[in-house]
């Protein structure tokens, strides 16, 4: 988190059993270097990128990084989400946004 406020990165990492779904703003390049350490990191396993877009306003300005942990329906929700077409994937960070409001 320390790292992150440094770089001006903000975001939401959720949580289930065993998988992880993080979500990071900030600028494209401080986002490249990140997103190539995490791959590098051989704590992390079985990365993969989802999305990456440009916006118009963050959706988590104030928290280098929240978290918070999956219900086990938010968590199908997700994964039905994940592994469809993008117009899913924007529905996933919708509800994933959705549910970082309810637990901040």
């Amino acid at each position: 988190m320390q790292n992150n406020r440094s770089a001006g990165v903000t975001g939401y990492l959720l949580r289930d059993t065993d998988r992880f779904c993080q979500l990071l703003e900030g600028a494209q390049g401080v986002l490249d270097a990140l997103y190539d350490r995490i791959h590098r990191d051989p704590r992390h396993h079985q990365i993969v990128l989802r999305m990456k877009r440009t916006v118009r306003e963050r959706g988590f300005l104030g928290w280098s990084m929240g978290y918070g942990s999956l219900s086990a329906e938010d968590s199908a929700i997700l994964a039905r989400s994940f592994a469809g077409p993008p117009k899913g994937i924007l529905l996933a960070f919708n509800r994933v946004s959705r549910i970082a409001s309810v637990a901040g």
